[in-house]
């Protein structure tokens, strides 16, 4: 399972990259409150995909809305090459 911290530094750089702007976020803080539109969303979520070598399947960007988000639905993952759903039809699987 990967730490919390891992998927926090992971989201925050995802961040940085995304908006070219050094942030602080706290784990509660809206994405909206840093000006990530839906675009943003999107790319921030291939960003952690490819960090954290995971792959999300029908998540829908907008339904990730802080870096807690991730964090659960990241935590929730069973181990490698097995999926799981989050209750909301959201698919997320570990890559190889």
């Amino acid at each position: 399972m990967l730490r919390a911290d891992r998927i926090r530094q992971s989201v925050i750089q995802g961040i940085e990259q995304v908006t070219s702007k050094l942030v602080e976020i706290g784990d509660q803080d809206s994405f909206a409150d840093f000006d990530i539109d839906s675009l943003d969303r999107m790319s921030l979520m291939l960003e952690v995909e490819e960090d954290l070598d995971l792959e999300f399947t029908d998540l829908d960007p907008k339904d990730v809305d802080c870096i807690n988000d991730y964090i659960k639905l990241i935590q929730a993952l069973p181990d490698a090459s097995e999926t799981t759903d989050n209750g909301s039809g959201t698919v997320a699987a570990k890559k190889n």
